[in-house]
Order: structure tokens, then sequence, then C-alpha cells
């Protein structure tokens, strides 16, 4: 298992893409899935993401099927360790289930479903759960409570929101 360091602007915005992921998917319950669809089609694409991530941490030609992956919180000491070092680090396969996640996303937004189903729930739920588990304990609680605003699909119109735009990093091509 390699250890990558990764950049805290990284990790903001794959805290906040991840957690827009899961508002949307979320809140599309309630209407179509094209009504989502058609909101995606106004933002990054997912693979541009992924295809940053494989270029940034020099990540291994995979198919991102079927990734032996179980999130572990991180420990306080982890966090601790990084605020005072300044330093980040993910594991590969923590980045890999990241990009498979993301990619699990783009072929849901691409299929010719008509309604929420339970394998979008389960995808959400696995998106949930890698971003509190493995990136949450890395961020600082002062961003969280930032990260929490984040923009997404069918948002409440009194909602103040953060855009995603706010944390892309320096050097994604977008």
């Amino acid at each position: 298992m390699t250890r990558v360091r990764v950049k805290y602007e990284v990790l903001l915005f794959l805290y906040a893409y991840l957690r827009k992921i899961d508002l949307s998917l979320d809140r599309s319950r309630w209407t179509s899935w094209r009504k989502l669809q058609e909101y995606y089609e106004g933002y990054v694409d997912p693979m541009i993401i992924v295809d940053y991530l494989k270029v940034k941490f020099d990540l291994p030609d995979t198919e991102f099927q079927n990734l032996p992956f179980f999130p572990k919180k991180s420990s306080s000491v982890k966090k601790l360790s990084s605020a005072f070092t300044k330093r980040y680090y993910l594991n590969q396969d923590e980045i890999l289930y990241c990009c498979y996640l993301i990619v699990a996303f783009n072929d849901a937004l691409l299929s010719d479903a008509e309604a929420y189903s339970e394998e979008f729930e389960k995808l959400r739920v696995d998106i949930a759960n890698f971003y509190t588990t493995v990136l949450e304990s890395l961020l600082f609680n002062k961003d969280l409570n930032i990260l929490m605003r984040i923009e997404h699909f069918n948002q409440s119109e009194n909602l103040i929101v953060v855009k995603l735009s706010e944390f892309f990093p320096s050097d994604i091509k977008i």
C-alpha cells in the first residue's frame, strides 16, 4: 500500500466534489433522473476529475472495476500529525477507490435510467462513507463548516451555498 502526499487544497476539492455528488443524488430522489443529468451537463465532466487524479498521483492504469476497498476512519493521531507537519497523505488504494466512485457516478449520469434506483442509493452511501471516513479526518473543522454548505442539485433557494469552483485546485485544467 503506497502512501501518496496530497496537497490540502486537493483534499478540500475532493471532499467538496464528493459531498456535492452525495447531496445531489439524495435530492434527485424527488425528481426525474433526467433533471439530475441536465444539472450535471453544465458542470465539470466527472472523467476530467478522474484524469486529473490519475496524472496527479501517477495511478496505475485500471478500469476501476471491483476494487477491493473498505474505508477505514483515519485516526485522530493522523489528523494531529498532519496539522503540525502540514503534510497530508492518502494511500494509493484510497485514491483509486475515489476514482472508482467518480467513474460509477459518471456511468450513472450516462445511464438511461428514468428514476432514482437502489443502485444509485448504494453509490450515494459509498460516496458518503468514503468522504466522511477517509477525507474528513484530515480536514480542519473551520473548513468542514464551509464544506457543509456546498452547492448541489435541487437545493433550497433559501440556502447560502458555496460554489464548487471555490475549491478547484490551482493545477487543475477545467
